[in-house]
């Protein structure tokens, strides 16, 4: 049974997939942040799983927690919101994206597009400096 991606691979998967979309006709006009944060659902959605025999990533992941890239509505709810949310970024950081999605599903889909939405920032900005994106 191939094992659940690690949050590299997670990552490495994402920035293949966002130049995929970024290059679909129905995408033209669209914000390459607004692309990313479709990817994102999607692949939070819906688990992937590589084979053993897998390629190793190109793209690193960071160690922060990327809690400064909370979105402004999570940062303006109450403190209980913004350090759930805050957790489920950690946990994304150190267990993977689809395992924080779980248990961010589990708190209902608030929390989810604040995932989203997070991880939508952080990564924009780490792809943008990798030049993956504009």
């Amino acid at each position: 049974m191939p094992e659940p991606l690690k949050l590299e691979q997670e990552i490495e998967a994402l920035a293949h997939n966002l130049g995929v979309e970024i290059m679909k006709p129905e995408r033209r006009g669209m914000s390459h942040k607004d692309v990313l944060r479709e990817v994102l659902s999607q692949q939070m959605r819906v688990p992937i799983v590589v084979t053993p025999n897998a390629a190793s990533p190109r793209t690193g992941a960071s160690a922060e927690n990327g809690s400064e890239f909370i979105p402004e509505y999570v940062a303006e709810s109450a403190p209980a919101v913004r350090l759930k949310v805050k957790q489920l970024l950690d946990l994304a950081w150190h267990e993977g994206i689809v395992k924080a999605a779980r248990e961010a599903e589990k708190e209902g889909e608030f929390y989810l597009n604040a995932l989203r939405d997070a991880l939508a920032e952080k990564l924009y900005e780490q792809f943008k400096q990798q030049g993956l994106i504009k």
